[in-house]
């Protein structure tokens, strides 16, 4: 019996540091994440985001901070190889995970009522059927764990992908100037960067993704963080039967970006076709998969660009 308890303690079961799941607390946890979503004021510039202080209850966050950390100490972590040729982060997809944490976090923002109260931030009419439609993309919902001295290619996402969250987890104590310089960088219309969200515990940052939705992140210090995307099925169908035909000038993206927002309005561009397509002729897309190529060597001064390649 002695040899169980210690393997179940070493595995991280029934350990005190660790919540339980229960009913009432999911609930509670629900009222709380609803009162932040709906009490945060979307901001405008570069382009329509959120950038939420205290997203979960202090017992959750604590928890999951701890969950994350022990993944990363005592599970065999994964290659993420999206954020950058040159490089690859580590990762811990949770698509098969069913710790309390992830049951917690899969259920909040599965929920009905805190998908539509985070649309309704970005879209025109977020009604009941795109409610029922998006779903966590569960091939990107996982902690990501970047090493000092990386950086993100920039690029706007894919098309499925109707909303991107990032959730910042740091592993110490950050400085005012450590958590400016390692939030995700929002990018304008011209690549100038805009540090918009600061990498704070227990904070998030999320976007809808267009035309000009640029965004990356360079850093100066150990990155973790959990990544999460609301997508639309018949999106990411189209998608997948697109994947590896695109070419410049990649019409291919652009035209299934232009078909989303007709669809699915966003409040930035509205329901205005002449936006839209103004929106499409200034878009900066020159790479596959949505990436911003721009000839100029990477630095961490908020300019992670990339080489041409």
């Amino acid at each position: 019996m002695r040899t169980v308890e210690w393997m179940k303690k070493l595995l991280g079961f029934n350990d005190p540091q660790f919540i339980p799941y229960s009913d009432d607390r999911f609930q509670s946890y629900k009222r709380y994440v609803l009162a932040k979503i709906e009490g945060t004021v979307v901001g405008r510039e570069p382009f329509y985001h959120l950038f939420i202080e205290g997203i979960f209850p202090d017992e959750l966050y604590h928890s999951i901070e701890r969950r994350m950390h022990y993944y990363r100490d005592h599970k065999k972590l994964k290659q993420r190889t999206q954020d950058n040729k040159a490089f690859v982060n580590r990762r811990f997809n949770l698509r098969e995970n069913n710790d309390p944490e992830t049951q917690y976090i899969r259920g909040l923002f599965s929920d009905p009522d805190v998908k539509r109260a985070l649309l309704a931030k970005f879209y025109v009419d977020p009604h009941q059927g795109l409610v029922n439609a998006i779903r966590i993309h569960a091939e990107e919902f996982e902690y990501v764990y970047s090493e000092p001295g990386r950086f993100q290619n920039i690029h706007t996402d894919i098309p499925p992908k109707f909303l991107s969250m990032v959730f910042y987890i740091p592993s110490r104590e950050v400085t005012a100037d450590e958590a400016d310089r390692n939030g995700t960088i929002l990018y304008d219309k011209n690549l100038k960067p805009q540090s918009k969200a600061k990498y704070r515990p227990n904070s998030v940052g999320i976007f809808a993704q267009h035309f000009h939705s640029y965004h990356g992140f360079a850093t100066t210090i150990d990155r973790p963080a959990l990544v999460l995307f609301y997508v639309h099925p018949e999106e990411e169908r189209r998608w997948v039967a697109l994947r590896g035909s695109e070419t410049a000038p990649y019409d291919e993206i652009k035209d299934a970006i232009e078909d989303k927002l007709v669809t699915y309005p966003l409040i930035e561009f509205g329901e205005s076709r002449e936006a839209i397509e103004r929106a499409r002729a200034e878009c900066r897309i020159n790479a596959p998969s949505g990436r911003v190529i721009v000839e100029k060597a990477p630095t961490l001064e908020l300019t992670p660009e990339t080489q041409a390649s």
